[in-house]
């Protein structure tokens, strides 16, 4: 029978005294309730690894599976990549950022632990939630281990478009998400219409649009069909309202149809 499976930082055991996970908690336990349901994460407890324990506590038809982290994994992985790199720089504070290749390294150990620990329960019907930032690599991690599920669910909807950053270093940034379920191509559609301005300042913007399409359908390995039906329902969407029709939605989907 198929389960919702949640994986994320931190997990809370009812009667355990353990970790809390704050709203995130009271987010989730009623969507594990409907029916039968797995919540996947670090028990909140650091031993050494010689002492590493993987548990599974059933409550209320919730299955709790918590994970031991050895110090060196909590320092690198939680203190060090996460609170140090990814903290700052997800909530706007970019010159806070402390990168060192050793916490890096620990992210990436940690989330493979995840991984594994996960692999080894997981059904082909199960849907898998990963929650927030500490576990960016883990769905790469999974597939690496072998394939367990069908096609991939993105958790978010589409990308704020002042939230979207052309850095120095890499050729995108993407920052705050709306976290609502999609597929990948619905999640991606907004980009074709980000950074409108430049757009309007184009002597050739029906061929800049197609371009970013291309360049996402590419580099994500989207189907660029459903990606250029989605961008165009988004663009009429936000395009015709109530108050009126906005001329730069509408172009963009103009734009988009004729890609």
């Amino acid at each position: 029978m198929a389960q919702l499976i949640l994986v994320s930082n931190r997990v809370s055991v009812p009667d355990e005294g353990g970790v809390r996970a704050g709203g995130l908690e009271v987010a989730v336990k009623a969507a594990l309730k409907r029916k039968s349901g797995t919540w996947l994460g670090w028990s909140g407890r650091v031993t050494p690894r010689a002492k590493l324990e993987t548990r599974s506590i059933t409550r209320d038809k919730i299955t709790y599976i918590v994970c031991d982290l050895a110090k060196e994994d909590y320092q690198e992985y939680y203190n060090g990549f996460a609170n140090r790199v990814l903290w700052p720089i997800l909530h706007y504070q970019v010159d806070r950022a402390e990168f060192s290749r050793r916490d890096l390294s620990g992210y990436l150990r940690v989330n493979d632990y995840f991984a594994q620990q996960l692999h080894s329960v997981l059904k082909p019907d199960d849907l898998v939630w990963v929650h927030d930032y500490h576990l960016m690599p883990l769905a790469k991690a999974l597939r690496d281990l072998g394939p367990t599920q069908g096609e991939q669910v993105v958790l978010h909807q589409d990308f704020h478009g002042g939230n979207v950053l052309r850095a120095g270093r890499e050729p995108w940034l993407a920052i705050d998400p709306k976290p609502l379920a999609g597929e990948r191509e619905f999640d991606a559609a907004s980009l074709l219409r980000d950074r409108r301005e430049e757009l309007d300042r184009d002597a050739a913007p029906g061929a800049r649009v197609r371009r970013r399409l291309d360049q996402l359908t590419f580099e994500l390995g989207l189907d660029r069909e459903r990606l250029r039906g989605w961008a165009i329902a988004h663009a009429l969407a936000w395009g015709v309202s109530g108050t009126g029709v906005h001329e730069g939605h509408v172009a963009c989907a103009r734009w988009l149809a004729e890609a």
